[in-house]
C-alpha cells in the first residue's frame, strides 16, 4: 500500500502541466487514498460533477487551484506512506 502512495506523490512532483497527466492524477489519488468525488470536491469547494469532469479529462481547474489540489494530494499521499 506504501508503494501506491509514494507513486502517487512522485506523480505529483513530476507533472508537467498537461490534461491528461492532471486527470491521471485525480484518478489514481480517488483510487489509491479511497476517497469520493464529493470529498475532494467539499475540500475545494467546487461540486462533484466538476471533479469528475477533471477526472474525465474533460475541464481542469485554474492554474492556482491546480496547483492547491496537487500540492494537497502530494501531502496526503506522503502521510499515508508513514
Amino acid at each position: 500500500m506504501a508503494g501506491e502512495y509514494l507513486v502517487l506523490r512522485l506523480c505529483c512532483e513530476r507533472f508537467d502541466g498537461s490534461n491528461e497527466q492532471f486527470a491521471e492524477l485525480i484518478r489514481e489519488a480517488l483510487e489509491d487514498m479511497a476517497i469520493s468525488q464529493q470529498v475532494l470536491a467539499d475540500e475545494f469547494q467546487v461540486a462533484a460533477s466538476t471533479v469528475s469532469r477533471w477526472s474525465r479529462g474533460v475541464a481542469r481547474p485554474h492554474p492556482k487551484l491546480q496547483k492547491l489540489i496537487i500540492d494537497r494530494i502530494k501531502k496526503l499521499a506522503k502521510e499515508a506512506e508513514k
